[in-house]
């Protein structure tokens, strides 16, 4: 059928341009511009795509592995809950800070004992440093915003902690350290900064400040390694605890709000895996001689 209306096209074009164009007489017709080959400017031959590829590289996805890789950006955004329902409760006084430092110690030492087990990478006296810096700092760093407003301090937490979600590195390799990670990073110490300014004592934003340390700088890179050298269970296992600590929390706090999360993490988590399988057929990678040619390194 394509080739009768093509054949149709070309005997029409003949007719109004009084030349020859049909198969036969363009049978030596090549795919050059700098060539004069006394073709109209819209003329395409008829093998003009037969070198074209459709999705040569097209990766199959399947659910139970983008079921288990959700965990990664569900439990970033936990952590992130917890770090806001954490200032909520030093607010409140219904948390001491020393518990909180407690715990932040305790999440350190686990975290140290599991990266050391799996052999990755981390500086834990670098991390002792900034806590101690932060010791000494605490005042300096809760003045810094005090003078702004507590509306506009939310404004900027809320956007600088939404910069750290989006720049977030979720890789699950060791290999790949992105520089989103370091903005990452900064953003969430920067909403730190404004939320200590809130905090009644240095007592709260010492404990915030550290406890801050441990969500944005320790636990990505103990999340990675979880999901790298351990078994894909122990990825899930970090996944639902996470998932009842932050709704236990913010079920404390509003059961609306608990609800409202748990049904967003359903979606991700669930939805989202059959909605990508569902459009994949739709996608459409088109290949061809025009692309960028690709020097392969040996």
């Amino acid at each position: 059928m394509q080739r009768m209306s093509y054949l149709i096209e070309m005997t029409a074009i003949t007719i109004l341009f009084g030349r020859d164009y049909s198969p036969d007489a363009m049978r030596n017709w090549k795919k050059v511009l700098y060539e004069n080959q006394d073709v109209p400017d819209n003329y395409v031959h008829h093998t003009f795509l037969q070198d074209m590829r459709k999705n040569l590289f097209l990766r199959e996805y399947d659910y139970k592995t983008l079921l288990i890789q959700t965990g990664s950006i569900t439990q970033q955004i936990n952590a992130v809950i917890v770090f806001i329902m954490s200032f909520v409760y030093l607010q409140s006084t219904i948390i001491d800070p020393y518990i909180l430092n407690m715990l932040s110690g305790a999440v350190l030492l686990v975290s140290y004992v599991l990266l050391l087990k799996a052999k990755a990478g981390f500086d834990i006296k670098a991390v002792v440093v900034f806590c101690t810096a932060s010791f000494v700092l605490s005042p300096v760093l809760m003045s810094l915003t005090h003078s702004i407003s507590t509306d506009t301090i939310y404004a900027m937490t809320t956007v600088m902690l939404l910069v750290h979600l989006f720049s977030h590195d979720y890789v699950q390799s060791e290999d790949t350290q992105e520089v989103s990670a370091v903005v990452s990073f900064n953003a969430g110490i920067f909403a730190t900064v404004c939320l200590a300014s809130r905090l009644s004592s240095l007592a709260q934003g010492f404990s915030l400040i550290v406890f801050s340390v441990i969500v944005f700088g320790v636990w990505p890179t103990l999340r990675r390694s979880i999901s790298v050298y351990f078994e894909p269970y122990v990825d899930l296992f970090t996944t639902f605890v996470l998932f009842f600590v932050t709704n236990y929390m913010l079920w404390y706090h509003s059961v609306t709000i608990a609800t409202l999360s748990s049904l967003f993490f359903m979606f991700i988590t669930f939805v989202c895996p059959a909605l990508l399988i569902h459009l994949q057929p739709i996608k459409n990678n088109v290949y061809g001689p025009w692309d960028e040619a690709v020097v392969a390194e040996r």
